[in-house]
């Protein structure tokens, strides 16, 4: 049991000491992709009530997403 406890905190060391962005980037990349898709639905459909509600909860969560990863980021407790 002591030996796991040890490689568990080995390995959050090691990924405490990565300090590589590409994650973050792609979450954020992905994110603002989700956005632009959904003003495009908006452009092609301009008058589909189905694509303008799916595209304000899309455009919310994806807000909700971007402000909580700011957050937890700015407060030190992202977690991979």
């Amino acid at each position: 049991m002591e030996e796991s406890n040890s490689s568990v905190r080995q390995k959050i060391q090691e990924l405490k000491a990565d300090e590589s962005n590409f994650a973050a980037t792609m979450h954020v990349g992905a994110t603002l992709g989700v956005i632009a898709l959904c003003i495009w639905g908006l452009h092609a459909y301009p008058g589909s009530l189905l694509v303008a509600a799916t595209t304000f909860f899309a455009i919310g969560f994806m807000q909700y997403r971007l402000v909580m990863g700011v957050h937890e980021a700015r407060a030190g407790i992202l977690s991979a």
